[in-house]
């Protein structure tokens, strides 16, 4: 049986949009940080893509030595083993 290996992780539950486009498919963005935006062609790649963004963005932060946006640390928690999550709001025609 494979053993998992528990590290030390940061959660940061951040704020995501993800609008249908005209031409197709979707807009994903996460305003925490501008100009972090991805296009697709599902919900769930848009998810997907915008997870793998935010990770270079907070990746491209730590490497050069910036702060992160501070609005961040309003979302801050820190775990040894967590899922992701997103707050995605959802418009429903009624």
């Amino acid at each position: 049986m494979a053993r998992k290996i528990l590290k030390r992780t940061k959660q940061y539950n951040l704020p995501i949009i993800i609008e249908s486009c005209e031409e197709g498919g979707y807009f994903a963005r996460c305003p925490t940080f501008p100009g972090c935006h991805v296009e697709a062609n599902s919900i769930p790649k848009a998810i997907e893509y915008i997870e793998d963004a935010i990770s270079a963005f907070i990746d491209s932060y730590k490497k050069h030595g910036d702060p992160l946006p501070a609005e961040i640390l309003q979302y801050e928690t820190t775990e040894e083993r967590i899922p992701l999550q997103f707050f995605l709001p959802v418009r429903v025609a009624l």
